[in-house]
């Protein structure tokens, strides 16, 4: 047997340890991910974007997923992250308890958008490595593909770059937002934004509201030039006198007078002649006993003056109707209204 003196039995362990330790070495550094703090309605999405970041993360890291993660935080550790606003905040949460590397952040939902903040945070340095601010169109179906798209990038350092709008407006008084938050009044209007879809809105008293929804890469200027229309499509805008001219009615006083004379002509001719018509029907009536009831001088010439004067009311209940639909033809403003200036008159009332 063969002993080997010191020096050289030292020598000779060392490729031993070395192939002993190369797995403890080589194995990648551990990556938390927190839950992220989103309502419980959201905890679907939120769990999606877990697991996209847990397969981005696995080449490079070892992964501790967020149930394990929540196991790991003791008490309130993890409401007291979810109430901090900045990286000295977290460090100080996630400091004491061991951890060094952590991704988390939240998932709200507005009117419109999804809104995904996340942060990567290097808990022992107390310092951020990356953060990620998206707003991602409710109605689309680009949540997984944005996703799957910045994580890895977030995830090797890289800081994501905002992007920018810039809009041009004529006339140059309108007021312009952008995700519902005033941007600038004026012909040109620029703004930073996450990358994502963005709702601008444009105003102008006067003039057809303009929306648009536009989407900005990062680090990508996206323009928009845009020449507001006339509320009353003619050229010019509706002015204040104009939305507030009151509105002419069918007939004027007059034409109405001349319908309730035409009205009350009518209604008392049929009464006249009613009784006429009643002494009418007596002539050469006999009754049961043989008798002749026929009328006597004066009950016809009563009779006669009734049917005249009913017939002298028709004309003139005739005559007054005649009048009012002159009226009503004649009158200034009495004609329709184009379809467009009703449009604006809609849209432009207070």
């Amino acid at each position: 047997m063969t002993i080997l003196p010191p020096s050289r039995a030292a020598r000779a362990l060392v490729p031993l340890a070395l192939v002993l330790a190369a797995p403890a070495l080589s194995a990648p550094p551990a990556l938390v991910l927190l839950p992220l703090d989103s309502p419980p309605y959201l905890a679907g999405i939120a769990a999606e974007i877990s697991a996209i970041a847990a397969k981005a993360a696995t080449p490079r890291f070892r992964v501790i997923g967020p149930d394990a993660a929540a196991r790991l935080f003791p008490g309130d550790a993890l409401a007291r992250l979810a109430a901090c606003a900045d990286v000295a905040c977290r460090a100080g949460v996630l400091s004491p308890l061991g951890a060094g590397l952590v991704l988390g952040g939240a998932l709200t939902q507005g009117d419109t958008a999804y809104e995904v903040h996340l942060w990567l945070l290097d808990a022992a340095h107390q310092r951020q490595v990356a953060s990620l601010d998206r707003s991602i169109l409710i109605a689309s179906r680009r949540l997984e593909a944005d996703m799957k798209e910045a994580l890895p990038k977030m995830l090797a350092g890289q800081a994501e770059p905002n992007g920018k709008i810039a809009v041009t407006v004529s006339p140059g008084g309108a007021v312009v937002s952008i995700d519902d938050s005033p941007a600038g009044t004026g012909g040109a209007v620029s703004e930073e934004v996450s990358p994502g879809k963005h709702r601008v809105v444009i105003r102008e008293e006067g003039y057809l509201s303009v929306e648009r929804w536009l989407t900005v890469g990062p680090g990508e200027t996206v323009r928009l030039d845009e020449k507001l229309v006339p509320a009353g499509g003619h050229g010019k805008p509706v002015g204040e006198a104009e939305r507030r001219r009151p509105s002419r009615g069918l007939l004027p006083p007059a034409g109405w007078a001349a319908l309730a004379v035409a009205a009350a002509a009518f209604g008392t001719g049929l009464y006249f002649g009613g009784t006429a018509n009643s002494l009418d029907h007596r002539v050469g009536r006999i009754d049961a006993n043989g008798v002749d009831q026929g009328l006597t001088r004066a009950q016809a010439l009563q009779g006669l003056g009734d049917a005249r004067t009913a017939n002298y009311l028709f004309a003139g209940a005739g005559a007054a109707l005649a009048v009012a639909v002159v009226f009503a033809v004649l009158q200034p403003g009495g004609q329709k209204a184009p379809e467009s200036e009703t449009k604006a008159a809609l849209w432009n009332w207070p």
